[in-house]
């Protein structure tokens, strides 16, 4: 997987959990318990997401550094 489709696969992730968040709170804009697991689920992807890209970005800085720096 490239840098950019885990990119794209976060800006998707996060698109899908914020129509989730605007269609399921209620009229005082609160989730049920069980649609705010699954929100938690879709947030916790999300950052996994960016954290392994950061990873990605890091790891080829470095390669980078080595192949072109030392």
């Amino acid at each position: 997987m490239t840098i950019k489709e885990l990119r794209e696969k976060r800006k998707k992730t996060w698109d899908t959990a914020r129509d989730f968040l605007d269609s399921k709170r209620n009229a005082n804009g609160v989730l049920s318990e069980e649609d705010s697991k699954t929100y938690d689920a879709m947030e916790q992807t999300i950052v996994d997401l960016f954290v392994l890209r950061k990873a990605f970005l890091v790891h080829s800085s470095y390669i980078h550094y080595q192949l072109f720096c030392s």
